[in-house]
């Protein structure tokens, strides 16, 4: 019983803390200065919070995909804070370091494949767009009923 209170009490704290802090570290706050790097026509302030999305775009991903690895992790929700605050804090340059050591190399070393799927996708929705819309078109109006 002391575990399911214990595991009850961290998820209220999960909901009513922690979801709200990522939400307001990760995207409200970036996002805000973001707005004032864009406004402020500083190429170098620009290029920092654009390397913060990129590199929290990755994590978010790997957080979806290992999601219900990674909740298993003791004090999950602290070192996500922790880690939110050290990629978008100037004092650590986090993004900074975590892109050019590990995410620039990555993204160089599959950039022709990564763009390779990409075409592959954009082609598939363009042909999809044009002849699945037609065959559906087509099969209402055949069998009587209307399109509009």
């Amino acid at each position: 019983k002391k575990s399911s209170k214990a595991e009850g009490a961290m998820g209220l704290l999960n909901a009513l803390v922690f979801k709200p802090l990522f939400v307001l570290v990760g995207f409200l706050y970036p996002t805000y200065q973001s707005y004032k790097a864009l406004e402020s026509n500083r190429t170098d302030a620009a290029a920092e919070w654009l390397t913060y999305w990129v590199t929290f775009s990755l994590f978010t991903v790997i957080e979806l995909v290992g999601g219900s690895l990674l909740s298993w992790i003791p004090f999950y929700s602290f070192l996500k804070l922790g880690f939110l605050s050290w990629l978008l804090l100037p004092k650590f340059k986090g993004a900074s370091k975590l892109y050019q050591s590990g995410v620039q190399p990555l993204i160089r070393k599959h950039e022709a494949k990564i763009d390779q799927g990409l075409n592959q996708g954009y082609e598939t929705a363009m042909s999809f767009q044009k002849n699945g819309l037609a065959a559906i078109t087509q099969r209402f109006t055949s069998s009587g009923q209307r399109t509009n």
